[in-house]
C-alpha cells in the first residue's frame, strides 16, 4: 500500500482489514509517515478496520473502483488491489 501511494500520486487508496492489531499497525505507520515527511508523504492512503466480505458494497458505488494491479500473490493468501 505504501509503494502504490508513489505509483499512483492522484488515486486515492484505502486499505481495509479485519484485525485490530493490524488495522492499528498501518494507522500509525501512516501518520508517522505523513509527520515525518512534513505531510508531504502518504496523504492518499488511509486504513479501515472492516469485515470487506460483508460491507465492501457500503465504502464504494458501483463501477466506481478501478482495478490497478490485478493480482499480487503473497504466500497461501492473493491480494487483489483496488
Amino acid at each position: 500500500m505504501f509503494e502504490l501511494t508513489k505509483e499512483f500520486p492522484q488515486n486515492l487508496i484505502l486499505g481495509m482489514e479485519i484485525r485490530d492489531v493490524v488495522a492499528n499497525f498501518v494507522a500509525a505507520k501512516i501518520n508517522s509517515l505523513r509527520i515525518n515527511s512534513g505531510y508531504k508523504d502518504c496523504l492518499n492512503i488511509g486504513v479501515v478496520k472492516t469485515n470487506t466480505m460483508k460491507t465492501i458494497h457500503n465504502y464504494f458505488r458501483k463501477e466506481s473502483v478501478s482495478l490497478k494491479h490485478s493480482l499480487i500473490e503473497a504466500g497461501e493468501d492473493v491480494l487483489l488491489l483496488c
